[in-house]
């Protein structure tokens, strides 16, 4: 399980070629029901941010998923929130989870542009 939410920034400048500061985002959905295979069940709608490169340059897609909680006959629509809340808690920290989701080789990139000339000569020279 991730950590709680942390007030710590991306590191160094990943994100500026995504549109400036990434901002996080907070989704609530409504617990639906639907009839499924097995029969009524609780589900929620949300989106997710998949990263792709687009024209050579990283680029976020929101993609809707559609998650089952339950069936409602063995659970309550209380239980039902309880789950969403558990899975939201995820979803709604994404800001990190993109970070994941980036080749190291852009990272290792941004990172030799925008920190190793802001370090002093000696140890610009050792990171070369």
């Amino acid at each position: 399980m991730r950590n709680a939410v942390s007030t710590t920034e991306p590191p160094f400048a990943v994100f500026s070629a995504l549109g400036g500061n990434v901002r996080r985002e907070w989704q609530n959905p409504s617990i639906l029901t639907r009839c499924g295979a097995r029969g009524p069940e609780w589900y929620i709608r949300y989106r997710v941010k998949v990263l792709y490169v687009a024209d050579g340059q990283p680029a976020i897609r929101r993609v809707e998923k559609w998650r089952a909680l339950g069936l409602c006959a063995k659970m309550t629509k209380h239980q039902a929130e309880r789950e969403k809340d558990r899975l939201m808690r995820e979803v709604n920290n994404q800001v990190y989870t993109i970070q994941s989701q980036m080749r190291f080789a852009v990272v290792l990139a941004s990172f030799r542009e925008h920190h190793i000339p802001t370090l002093a000569e000696p140890s610009q020279a050792t990171n070369a």
